[in-house]
């Protein structure tokens, strides 16, 4: 029987946060997305009503709810792994760009191949170039002690720009401009849901979530990456090198974003084509994974939540005089709260730490 005052009530708060934070933290952001419809001159209830029709009233606009979770798993997998970690992947979106483009040139280039063997090529090569830009800030932050949440969030401006000239310039269509030439029919992954453009990729991305579990909660590597995270002199008396699980752990994290650029290529838009700016698929992964403190089965869920914002309100912008863009003010308002988390533990454990030195003292 455990009779520890302290020790009952670290437990209590302990799961506070973890069961009722994110609870709130979804209420919060429904006030505040709520404020913004009334500002806006929209009905909430319509609003709210239109949501959930647009997201679940036919087969075919819940397969498109799937295509828009798919991209969002992947980008919180990989923000979660490097959190992990103790690091801050805040580049996701660029390391999708990467692959986007890598997968569309493929696509195009590499034929006379079946699709058993060039799928997997495509993703594969698509991950490597999309991890080797995300390692990039592990690189900058290892050698030069520039911090990665900074390097990789330029990277993603950088990124963009960056494939908006070769789709322009390299790889554009002479049918139709800022856009590259359709990819191969071999090189397209599975719709399985007839009139929607949910795909084969969603399978991946729900493997790659056990995956990524198993990992994190059942080896070695994991557990160093747990300990790299917690402490890094720990880390360093055990022996790990540090520079080089960073490295490798923005590597990792790159080609996970990397995996949503090469599927929504092959499985859903069968080109590039050039963005208008970010797609957000980074800041909403970064949100999916936060909402649910970073655990890589529940990031499933998560990521589901959020592909229902983005399905329902594409289809409201074009029904009321509500943006889409609302949906990053949903995100927000969640990235904010779950990571005052964080400042909540820092503050109670100094309040502790306050309260242990004054009963030395006295």
């Amino acid at each position: 029987m455990n009779n520890n005052p302290l020790r009952s009530k670290n437990l209590d708060t302990e799961h506070w946060t973890i069961y009722f934070l994110p609870l709130i933290a979804v209420i919060i952001a429904f006030l505040v997305l709520t404020v913004f419809i009334i500002a806006m001159g929209g009905y909430p209830a319509t609003i709210y009503r239109l949501l959930w029709i647009s997201s679940f009233a036919s087969l075919r606009d819940f397969g498109e709810v799937l295509t828009s979770t798919t991209p969002i798993i992947f980008t919180g997998l990989a923000f979660a792994l490097a959190f992990r970690a103790g690091l801050i992947n805040a580049g996701a979106e660029g390391q999708y760009f990467i692959a986007y483009i890598t997968a569309a040139y493929l696509g195009i280039a590499l034929t006379g191949l079946p699709a058993t063997l060039l799928i997997p090529i495509i993703i594969i090569i698509s991950m490597l170039c999309a991890g080797l830009y995300g390692c990039l800030a592990g690189i900058f932050k290892v050698f030069l002690g520039v911090q990665e949440i900074l390097t990789t969030f330029f990277l993603n401006w950088i990124g963009l720009y960056s494939i908006i000239h070769v789709i322009n310039n390299v790889l554009s269509s002479s049918g139709e401009a800022g856009a590259t030439p359709i990819i191969i029919e071999s090189a397209r992954l599975w719709q399985w849901l007839p009139g929607s453009r949910a795909n084969s990729g969603l399978i991946i991305a729900i493997l790659a979530a056990l995956l990524i579990y198993f990992v994190l909660e059942k080896t070695s590597f994991g557990y160093k990456l747990k300990i790299i995270g917690f402490n890094h002199k720990t880390a360093e008396y055990t022996g790990i090198n540090i520079s080089l699980y960073i490295i490798i752990i923005m590597f990792i994290s790159g080609a996970l974003a990397g995996v949503a650029g090469a599927i929504q290529v092959m499985g859903v838009e069968f080109r590039a084509f050039e963005p208008a700016g970010l797609f957000g698929f980074g800041f909403a992964g970064i949100a999916a994974a936060l909402l649910c403190r970073n655990n890589p089965l529940a990031i499933i869920i998560t990521a589901f939540f959020l592909g229902v914002l983005n399905r329902g309100f594409t289809l409201i912008e074009s029904m009321t005089d509500i943006p889409q863009e609302v949906t990053i003010i949903f995100q927000g308002v969640i990235i904010l709260f779950m990571a005052s988390e964080y400042g909540i533990k820092n503050l109670l454990k100094n309040n502790k730490d306050i309260s242990m030195e004054e009963g030395r003292r006295d």
